[in-house]
């Protein structure tokens, strides 16, 4: 799912800066995995 979303999000800036899109999506994925189970304690 979050592959799909990249894609269709920002395929052309995947392209551009592959290396920042990807951290991005990564420190995104963890702080959003991190709200979840805050809130949801």
């Amino acid at each position: 799912m979050t592959i799909i979303f990249g894609q269709l999000t920002g395929t052309h800036m995947f392209r551009k800066s592959a290396r920042q899109y990807y951290s991005w999506c990564t420190w995104m994925l963890m702080c959003s995995s991190w709200a979840f189970y805050v809130s949801s304690d």
